[in-house]
Order: C-alpha cells, then structure tokens, then sequence
C-alpha cells in the first residue's frame, strides 16, 4: 500500500490511546508523534540542546510509563529500530535524543509517484491557502495557541501525579506563569528529567515522594527544581543491570 495520511497529535487526547499496554507498532507511531516538528532549543540542567525537526528528548524510564513496558523491552525495541535505520539515538551526559530517520518522508516529502504527488500538491496547496485565509482573519494567534496547547497536553498526559484536564491546567498554567510562551518548551524535558531522577533514588533505597498535584507542581514552579541524588557520575542502567531488576521484581 503506498501513500500517507495526516495525523494530528490530538489522537493522544483520545481516552483510548492511553488505556492499555502499547504494542510495538503503536510504540513506533508515539515516536513519530512526539518528535518536535521544528527547530528547538532546550536546556537540561543549564545545558544547551538544540533538536532539530524529527527528533525527541525521552528516557528510557519515560518510555517505560507511556507505554506500559519495563525499561529493557524499551531499551530491546529501540535497539531494532536502531539495527532496521529507522531511528538513531545519541547520548550525552544529561540526555539521549532520538533521531527518526527519513522524517521527511513521514511528512509526505519524499518523492512519490506522480499522481500521488498532485493530489498531495493540490491538498497541501489548500492547507496553506487556509492557514494564509485564517491570518487574514486574525486567526493565526489562534493557531499558535493550538499548537502551544499540543505541546502542553504532551506534558500533561507524561506528567505522573494527579491532574486535571487539558483545559482547566493549560489555564492555569498561563494565568500563573509569567512568561509561558518561553517555559513551556522546557516542561517535558524538566519533567523527563525528574522521572528518571526519582527512578534513580528508588533504585538507590532513598526516599522518594509522592508527586504533587499537577496544579501545585505548576504554581510552585517545580520545573525549575533539581532532584538530588546521593550517588556520582549515575548513568542509565545497562541491558544486563536491566535484566537483572526485572528478575528481582519478579519474585
């Protein structure tokens, strides 16, 4: 079967996506939707990340919660999909970024036969004609908006603790935080950041606490805390440690 098909990033808002374990097949399209779609720039930690179009910021452990999968069957599938070129992943000492391999192609970009290509051209050509429509309306603030609310509702459904809807925290969100528009790309990374962290403590035998509710968490700023962990240099757990927590938890 050839040909693609638009995929908006609002069928993770459907009460379905989230209701069982992934499959590998929809673990793949979750990669494909959380990669960002344009050039950013994150700071982890007060580290500079530039991502490029196609690419994400997820741990293994972040994973492991979306998906429903303990983190080496996460650690076993990116590995194929790295051996099949379909993503490639690189590691720094505050992050991994995964890279999908031919994303243009994902996005209709890629050459295609000819009459594919002209009902593509034709229907991208009405796409943009509506997007220029709806600016000279005054509806491209409403567009930046929706895409902004995109990107909070991934944080929001990542985030662990209790939460209320999309609507009711992304309002919040802006009534309480000075300067959004900026902090609001930094969120799921900060949040990504403290998932693993408090793995990290759990594995280690420290205390971890509850997490707070998302409305609080968002008040206090939390993004900006660092959680401490009482061990150096700490790096994502290897297959063989992976294994090895998975046969103690399942005694």
């Amino acid at each position: 079967m050839q040909g693609w098909v638009k995929l908006h990033r609002q069928i993770m808002e459907n009460e379905f996506y989230f209701s069982e374990r992934f499959t590998r097949t929809q673990a793949w399209v979750d990669l494909l939707l959380l990669a960002t779609h344009k050039e950013r720039t994150l700071y982890i930690r007060g580290v500079e990340i530039k991502l490029q179009k196609g690419q994400l910021c997820y741990s293994q452990v972040s994973l492991s919660k979306r998906w429903k999968w303990n983190p080496r069957t996460v650690l076993k599938w990116l590995r194929e999909l790295s051996n099949r070129q379909m993503i490639h992943t690189k590691k720094s000492n505050v992050t991994t970024i995964i890279s999908i391999n031919k994303w243009d192609l994902y996005q209709g970009c890629a050459e295609q036969s000819a009459e594919q290509n002209t009902q593509q051209t034709t229907q991208q050509s009405a796409d943009k004609q509506e997007c220029i429509n709806n600016g000279k309306n005054g509806k491209n603030i409403l567009l930046d908006t929706n895409q902004q609310k995109e990107d909070f509702e991934k944080f929001r459904l990542t985030y662990p603790g209790t939460k209320r809807g999309l609507e009711t925290e992304f309002t919040n969100f802006i009534k309480k935080t000075k300067g959004w528009q900026n902090i609001l790309p930094t969120l799921l990374t900060a949040l990504d950041n403290q998932i693993t962290a408090r793995s990290t403590k759990k594995q280690l035998s420290e205390f971890v606490p509850e997490w707070k509710h998302l409305k609080t968490w968002i008040n206090n700023r939390c993004w900006e805390e660092e959680i401490k962990v009482e061990t150096k240099n700490y790096i994502e757990p290897s297959e063989a440690m992976l294994e090895l927590m998975e046969k103690n938890n399942g005694r």
